[in-house]
């Protein structure tokens, strides 16, 4: 019961640290085009972060309202990845309520079919199809309405407040909504999940059912398979979805990676022609661009000082010394070719107290340093203390000494312990009396 609790508690934690984490990163819901480069209209809504600066490159009609499309998806394929990870091995028997209705993207499930709730998180995610969602949302919640009700409330506790799931498939349905920035924050979230990045990053998975092999589903992602569009693949992408709908247009979302740089990139809403998905052109446009542009450079060494030691910091005796502030790790920023390191990049070291107490640990986060080029926060790093500082023993005795007794513990200790002694107190002499009481009266009738 106890351990229950326990690790029901440290989930809620992990959970709500890796919100924060996620939502501490910025989002602007005003354009931005810091590449500098032309966006085409057919594209939608477009989107573009880098991990290592910590900031939007590109942000275009990002609080316009939009039909989830696959973006659905995502969510269904996080929800299952969180929730439902351990039963990945559970057989399920293919019901007639799992596919009734569906339409769009299949990979032929038939009423009967004996198959894993891992093959249906594959065919969500990876094959991108509608019925192996629907399937997945009967298997695990008992209903698709649901698990559609699981997919809003942990939509809530993202804080995608302009977000509405109807189906799990993104299918276009009255009432459905959300906006690039708030798929932004879902996206950016996932991209923490090891088991959805990966299965979303599969060309391709063999699809079994009744222990013998069906079919090999393709990736319906065209950065990562072209068997739903040929001409997109990005070797440098990873994950995480993409499909399309009739009122949602185009959808992808990816992450990659090249030359120690990563980017998230979200095209929605976007339009098709006979020669161009400008959802797909659009996003590998914007990820050559970026990985053309920008460069990770690194501008200092872990140990080097960058904050004013003539900060003074005071000891519990009153002393002043001097303490260097250091950089923790090795500082890399990510700036633009022809940036001039000497002359354009800014440093602005803080501490977070000017006065501290001893003792101080080698080692311990006492500041930062916010990295500026052209007024623009580019990046940052922790700045720690150099080396060890002692408080004088008698005197830091004695502080501490002096805190706990007018601390509140020492407090709420005194007064438990006076309601103890007098409630000791006032039993004893109840018992004391009624002993009294009773030998009189045996003295008395003997």
């Amino acid at each position: 019961m106890i351990r229950s609790i326990i690790c029901k508690i440290l989930f809620a934690s992990i959970f709500i640290l890796l919100v924060l984490s996620a939502l501490f990163l910025p989002i602007s819901a005003a354009d931005i085009n810091e590449l500098d480069i032309s966006i085409d209209e057919r594209a939608g809504s477009v989107y573009l972060y880098n991990y290592e600066s910590n900031r939007v490159l590109i942000s275009h009609n990002a609080a316009k309202k939009l039909f989830p499309a696959s973006t659905a998806k995502m969510m269904a394929g996080l929800l299952v990845c969180e929730k439902y990870h351990s039963e990945l091995d559970r057989n399920i028997v293919i019901t007639e309520q799992m596919l009734e209705g569906h339409t769009g993207a299949s990979m032929n499930l038939q009423v009967g079919m004996e198959v894993t709730l891992r093959t249906l998180l594959y065919g969500t995610i990876c094959g991108g199809n509608n019925d192996a969602a629907q399937a997945l949302a009967v298997a695990c919640s008992g209903s698709v309405l649901d698990f559609v009700d699981e997919m809003n409330l942990l939509a809530l506790r993202l804080y995608m407040n302009d977000t509405h799931y109807k189906n799990p498939t993104g299918m276009d349905s009255d009432g459905a909504q959300t906006t690039l920035l708030d798929v932004a924050r879902l996206a950016r979230y996932v991209a923490k999940n090891e088991l959805y990045v990966s299965i979303s990053s599969l060309p391709s998975f063999e699809f079994f059912a009744n222990g013998a092999k069906v079919a090999t589903v393709y990736n319906r992602n065209a950065l990562h398979s072209q068997f739903s569009a040929t001409g997109y693949v990005n070797k440098y992408a990873s994950g995480l979805i993409a499909g399309s709908t009739d009122n949602g247009g185009y959808v992808v979302v990816t992450r990659a990676h090249k030359n120690g740089m990563t980017y998230l990139c979200i095209v929605m809403g976007a339009s098709a022609d006979p020669t161009d998905i400008y959802s797909y052109s659009t996003a590998n446009k914007l990820l050559g661009k970026a990985f053309d542009s920008y460069s990770l450079t690194k501008v200092a060494s872990a140990g080097d000082v960058f904050a004013d030691p003539e900060i003074d910091y005071t000891l519990v005796d009153g002393k002043k010394v001097k303490l260097p502030c250091v950089l923790s790790s090795d500082l890399k920023i990510v700036i633009k070719d022809g940036i001039n390191l000497k002359n354009d990049i800014v440093y602005r070291p803080y501490v977070y107290q000017k006065d501290l107490n001893a003792p101080i640990r080698m080692g311990a986060v006492v500041g930062g340093v916010n990295i500026y080029c052209e007024d623009v926060l580019i990046g940052r790093a922790d700045l720690v203390a150099e080396n060890n500082v002692e408080p004088n023993f008698l005197l830091y005795s004695l502080k501490k000494m002096k805190d706990f007794v007018f601390g509140r513990v020492f407090a709420v200790g005194m007064l438990l312990s006076v309601i103890s002694v007098s409630a000791y107190l006032h039993i004893s002499s109840k018992n004391s009396r009624y002993k009294k009481v009773g030998t009189v009266r045996y003295n008395k009738f003997s």
